[in-house]
Formats: C-alpha cells, structure tokens, sequence
C-alpha cells in the first residue's frame, strides 16, 4: 500500500522543461533543451507539462494522405478512454450483482452479504459517472 501511495505521488510531479524546435535548411525537424544555434528569431516553446494540450499544428501532406492533428488523435483517445471507462465499470456492476445474489442465496442476513449490496452500491454510482455522454 505505501508502495502504491509513493508511486502516485512521485507520478504527480510534472516534469518542466522548455522545448525547442526548428528546422533546418535540409527539412529536417530538430528538437532540444537549447535555441537553436544562430536563431534570430523567437522560437515557439512548448507547455510540457503532464495534462496540457498541445496547439494543433496545421495538416501535413504525407504520402499516405494528410495527417491528423495532435488535438484530433487527444479527442479519438479521449472518447476511447471513457469507452473503455465506462465498460469496465459495468463488467464490475455485473460482476458485483452475481456475487450479491450467491451471497443471498446462501444466507440473507450475514456480513458477505451487507458488503456485497455495498459493491454494488458503489458500482452502480460508478456506471452513473463513467458512462455519462459515452452511450
């Protein structure tokens, strides 16, 4: 359990750093910690914190055809994020229903069966958060 909490806290420290970006006369993207060498103009710096959305760049040609935007791929792994989200917690509502209703069978009134219609409780909640604007 301390393992667990140490993990989460050390994961929510977000790395800062400034990211710069250029290309050179041959067309190929560079990407560092320093400006790049000669720069005379301002160099666009990136947000590299964890939870930023980048800017959308415009569409590049590619051979395969134009290429989606970074804020378009966030949005599609965003809408299967909370697919998956909400799925999960249906898979456990059901999971928790069947449990309940062994627990029943057997004895009505035992301890089992009081944290049984409590998972289902807490689960039914979860469906409720996870699954609104999913379906």
């Amino acid at each position: 359990m301390r393992f667990l909490a140490l993990l989460l806290i050390s994961l929510s420290f977000t790395a800062v750093a400034q990211v710069y970006t250029w290309t050179d006369e041959n067309g190929v993207t560079h990407f560092g910690t320093q400006p790049p060498p000669g720069a005379r103009e301002e160099v666009q710096i990136r947000d590299t914190r964890i939870g930023t959305v980048p800017p959308s760049q415009p569409e590049i040609e590619s051979k395969s055809g134009p290429r989606q935007s970074s804020a378009t791929t966030l949005s599609d792994l965003e809408r299967s994020a909370a697919q998956k989200a909400c799925n999960l917690a249906k898979s456990e509502l059901s999971s928790a229903e069947r449990k309940l209703t062994l627990s029943l069978s057997i004895d009505q009134t035992n301890a089992m069966a009081d944290y049984r219609r409590n998972q289902v409780d807490l689960w039914q909640r979860r469906v409720r958060i996870e699954c609104i604007g999913v379906e």
